[in-house]
């Protein structure tokens, strides 16, 4: 393309009265089946397609395309109707969305422990009314169920999209009618702010909420703008190999999910094939009629995907494994089966239906699903009427999983008295003490601790006229035991600086620390990838750390690893996996031979002032060769490695025997 061409094809780009109304594209449609699949086969198992997550960006880029040309066209024909754009809307979004939160229900009752249910209930409000997007980023998911078992996850995407039809025509209109020469610049430097709002923050949160994600949908928009004005040769080739290039090489990792560059790829990929506008043969490929099915369907496909996929996923944990092979079959066959039925029986007659018909059977959908919800909430996930064959604390550790001081009454405990406003370099902790003390005992670790900080302050007697407790819980504690994160998002107790006030701090004639975790896993390849230091070997940054804190203190316990089960405990008996009463427990040499590692290396830390205590002789026979989780009336493990109250207080027993004031 001669350059005094482009610049005249992009003079006239700024003129929304260039723009033409679009026709029905078929290749739009075969996009749509990209999206959707990419999204569906990375759902069902991430190694298939790494990047599929990538499928909801090209979704965002079309969207916005295509709307922007419906009401900019409109605009130009005199006919626009914010009341007609609406009924449209609402015809095409709301009857298979209630249609597939009504079929999920049934499946919930059945499947969802009284949290999950209750977080379900949550999601199904928020997904009513448009907000799920920022529910789901106020989640805690450390606490929350593992997101492969959320059956309504993916609702924050349609969330977005609901929140941009619902506010985009009000603003395109406004701009249209007192800016008009400079539509197409404002919505570009709305794009621009949206890309530099991803840049001012690396909270993992952003990948939820719409003023980081508006930029994708405005993208689409100014295809509007650039359609048959500016003319890139091979540029549906390219776009397409640009998509393809992003599902496939882009990881699934929280560091690649909050990132602007991946997005950023697949959008311009996106936007590239929309652009162009010659019939090459990649626009057969997109147009053939397998593609075009699959993209009709897709708005049911990607409703149903992910509570299909999670339902399942639950039925195997409740009842019983399914080969991989077997349930892939089954997920995909579910999927297109139902979003075929949908699309037959649900979207197509509603689009057809008076608005009045529609808003009827809406409204009737309505109240059932949202008086679910109610009940749920009202009876704690329905757990009086599916859960009563285990007692009360069962229920509550399986809701409770990571319990910490805040959940019990605080006149309850030894010590009276709490500040938080202590800190590690930038990182704040709370201290207990009954009469504030030079002498300090620190907690230091990762969720582990929770349970054993509460235990503390219950059953630490010998130490409460006499210390202060400390406790760096979490991932500060696991920052400055090991510098070692498992989340996206810096954590400051990570830092050199950190770690370094905090030994400098520590009294060696007073002051204990208390080091308690997973090191298993730290010491793994897990603690490889999460270890914040490009060029640092983990399992010796772990071990100076452990010997520069010993060495400051006045001593260092450590606590050997519990032992930890493939399973969630508490769940095994509200499923009837197991009856309570009966003890779950686990083989003793098995644990030892995934611990060995782990022991080899705390015997290997040289410093005088490092006691290992052992943590087998607690939960487990040694003459038998069994750990136990749970005995005949009590629960030791919320989940597979959380300890509940009742666990927590062995091991503070034991610790009671070690520790000298």
């Amino acid at each position: 393309m001669k350059i005094e061409n482009l610049f005249m094809n992009y003079l006239k780009i700024s003129d929304p009265k260039n723009v033409e109304k679009i026709d029905y594209r078929n290749e739009i449609n075969g996009l749509r089946a990209i999206a959707v699949l990419a999204v569906i086969f990375y759902h069902i198992n991430p190694s298939f397609l790494s990047g599929g997550w990538l499928g909801v960006d090209i979704f965002y880029v079309i969207s916005g395309y295509l709307i922007t040309n419906l009401i900019i066209s409109d605009f130009i024909e005199g006919k626009f109707s914010f009341k007609n754009f609406y009924i449209k809307r609402i015809k095409r979004i709301l009857p298979a969305l209630f249609f597939f939160l009504l079929i999920t229900i049934p499946f919930s009752w059945f499947l969802l422990t009284p949290k999950a249910m209750l977080e379900y209930s949550s999601s199904i409000q928020s997904t009513l009314f448009f907000y799920s997007n920022i529910f789901f980023s106020n989640l805690d998911f450390y606490n929350a169920e593992p997101t492969k078992y959320m059956p309504l996850l993916h609702t924050w995407s349609l969330a977005i999209e609901e929140q941009f039809y619902i506010f985009y025509p009000a603003v395109i209109f406004l701009i249209y009618r007192y800016f008009q020469k400079y539509i197409f610049y404002i919505l570009f430097l709305i794009l621009t702010f949206s890309i530099y709002l991803n840049s001012t923050t690396a909270d993992i949160t952003k990948f939820y909420l719409a003023q980081y994600r508006i930029w994708e949908l405005i993208f689409g928009a100014l295809v509007v703008f650039t359609y048959k004005k500016i003319n890139i040769k091979y540029s549906e080739i390219i776009g397409i190999l640009i998509i393809f290039f992003s599902l496939i090489y882009f990881e699934n990792t929280l560091v690649s999910l909050n990132s602007l560059e991946p997005k950023l790829l697949v959008c311009l990929g996106t936007a590239l094939v929309i652009n162009s506008n010659k019939k090459h043969y990649i626009f057969k490929i997109l147009s053939n009629n397998f593609l075009k099915g699959v993209g009709l369907i897709s708005y049911s496909a990607y409703l149903i995907h992910q509570p299909v996929i999670a339902f399942l996923n639950i039925f195997e944990q409740k009842y019983f494994y399914i080969s991989t092979v077997y349930k892939n079959l089954i997920i995909l066959f579910l999927v297109f089966g139902i979003s075929g039925i949908s699309w037959l029986f649900i979207e197509e007659p509603s689009r057809k239906n008076s608005i009045i018909k529609v808003s009827k059977i809406l409204f009737i959908e309505f109240i059932v699903i949202y008086s679910f919800t109610i009940l749920s909430k009202a009876d704690n996930g329905f757990e009086t009427l599916r859960f009563n064959h285990v007692p009360d604390i069962v229920k509550y550790y399986s809701e409770n999983i990571n319990i910490l001081p805040s959940s019990f009454d605080s006149s309850d405990y030894l010590y009276s008295n709490k500040t938080c406003n202590e800190n590690v370099g930038e990182v704040k902790y709370c201290t207990w003490f009954n009469t504030y003390s030079d002498k300090n005992i620190y907690l230091l670790g990762d969720s582990q601790t929770n349970a054993l900080s509460v235990s503390f302050l219950y059953n630490l007697d010998k130490f409460s006229n006499t210390h202060n407790l400390n406790f760096l819980r979490g991932r500060s504690g696991r920052c400055l035991l090991s510098k070692q994160n498992d989340n996206v998002e810096f954590v400051k107790a990570c830092d050199d600086e950190a770690y370094e006030d905090f030994i400098n701090n520590l009294d060696t004639s007073n002051d204990i620390v208390i080091a308690f975790g997973r090191f298993d896993t730290w010491l793994s390849k897990k603690g490889q990838l999460e270890i914040n230091c490009y060029e640092c070997d983990y399992v010796q940054t772990f071990k100076q750390r452990l010997e520069g804190i010993a060495e400051h203190a006045k001593s260092l316990y450590i606590i050997q690893p519990i032992p930890t089960y493939s399973f969630n405990v508490s769940q095994s008996y509200l499923y009837k996996k197991e009856t309570w009463g009966e003890p779950i427990t686990l083989d003793l040499r098995e644990w030892e031979l995934r611990i060995k590692e782990t022991d080899d290396f705390l015997k290997n830390l040289s410093n005088d002032k490092i006691t290992i205590i052992p943590t087998v002789d607690i939960f487990c026979d040694e003459i038998n060769y069994y750990c136990y989780a749970s005995s005949i009336d009590t629960l030791y493990y919320s989940d597979s490695n959380h300890l509940t109250l009742e666990g927590a207080n062995l091991v503070t027993e034991k610790l009671k025997k070690f520790i000298n004031p």
